[in-house]
């Protein structure tokens, strides 16, 4: 339809920052869309989060981009009964419900923990020391996107992640 949407909880810094990639990522491939956006106020109401996407839906949006908790399941039943595409973020969506997510923007804290339990095992660990996880560690931080995206899209998708990286 030429229209996507966003929709987090509470405005917080890690949901203006989604939100801020996912906008240049659309503006990137396709400057000409409708970008809505909405912070409907609470991470973990499924009703207030189905409620909103459905209003982003009747509104025209065809994908949206979810970077919201508990309310997810409310998001989700909203996707599935207009038939739109979902693209979720933290964990894998993809893998947990192929038929509304459309790909999922991977954040996996357990690389961190299984790193720190590492250091400590071998006598590396150190308090007060910050490490960073990024794109350059697939395992922690990737997109993860359904079959059925198009070869071309996936192409594009790996050369932004290579743009970043470098």
């Amino acid at each position: 339809t030429g229209t996507v949407a966003h929709l987090s909880g509470e405005e917080v810094l890690p949901g203006l920052k989604g939100r801020a990639a996912y906008a240049h990522g659309v503006r990137s491939v396709r400057p000409e869309a409708t970008f809505l956006t909405t912070f409907c106020g609470h991470q973990h109401d499924p009703a207030l989060a189905h409620d909103t996407a459905a209003a982003q839906i009747s509104r025209g949006a065809d994908v949206i981009f979810a970077m919201i908790d508990g309310g997810r399941d409310g998001v989700s039943r909203a996707c599935r009964e207009s038939g739109v595409r979902q693209i979720g973020n933290v964990l894998d969506w993809v893998a947990r419900d192929p038929a509304v997510f459309l790909a999922s923007a991977v954040a996996d804290s357990s690389v961190c923990v299984e790193q720190a339990i590492l250091d400590f095992a071998h006598g590396r660990w150190q308090p007060c020391q910050h490490r960073s996880f990024g794109l350059d560690q697939p395992a922690a931080v990737r997109l993860a996107l359904h079959p059925a995206v198009p070869a071309a899209l996936r192409t594009s998708v790996e050369d932004w992640a290579q743009r970043l990286l470098t």
